[in-house]
């Protein structure tokens, strides 16, 4: 599958759900002390435990993509991504009702997942989706850098070709690279059935 198929993949579920909008108005890995990177190689501690304590609790059966499902994160929203050299996010599972200007801990857009031999998918993290269309139509700006979603104290960024926001959150899988970095050195696709390699 392309770059390509995918963003249109996406951006279709995307416009289907904000149009819908509009027309009705596994076993866990040990908990490693979470990070996130401000720079290559500097990592500072996360403060608030408590919150992330809290979306382990809620998240922790989402360890079978069978549960995830059944909560609404039915929709495949990217094949296995893998980066040349900075590591693997995995598959990526959307709940596209959740797609709109809002953001909220507890309730991430998408739950992500690395292949594993034998076809296992194991839980890794999550990323929080605010598309573009949905926060420019809550009244924010889209060209003033500091008007953009924050969750926990960090930042969305812009995605470099889909038209969202987002913020990922390695919960399951210890990041060196920080629990909020877009890609997880310790993240493969090895056993993907489908990969997009950037």
């Amino acid at each position: 599958m392309t770059r390509l198929t995918s963003s249109i993949a996406f951006v279709l579920a995307v416009s289907a759900t904000l149009t819908a909008c509009q027309d009705n108005a596994g076993s866990p890995e040990p908990v490693m002390a979470p990070t996130f990177a401000r720079s290559a190689g500097d990592a500072a501690p996360i403060t608030d435990e408590a919150q992330l304590s809290d979306l382990r609790r809620v998240t922790a059966k989402f360890h079978s993509i069978e549960a995830a499902k059944q909560d609404g994160y039915t929709t495949q929203i990217t094949p296995c991504w893998a980066h040349h050299s900075a590591g693997g996010m995995g598959y990526h599972f959307g709940n596209t009702n959740l797609f709109d200007a809002n953001v909220a801990l507890l309730h991430p857009e998408t739950v992500i997942y690395e292949p594993q031999a034998g076809g296992h998918m194991k839980l890794v993290g999550m990323e929080y989706i605010v598309p573009l269309e949905a926060w420019a139509a809550a009244k924010h700006d889209l060209n003033d850098p500091n008007d953009v979603p924050q969750l926990l104290g960090q930042r969305f960024t812009r995605h470099s070709f889909l038209p969202i926001f987002k913020l990922h959150i390695w919960l399951w899988k210890n990041n060196p690279s920080g629990t909020f970095a877009d890609w997880n050195p310790k993240v493969s696709c090895h056993y993907a059935d489908s990969t997009e390699v950037f």
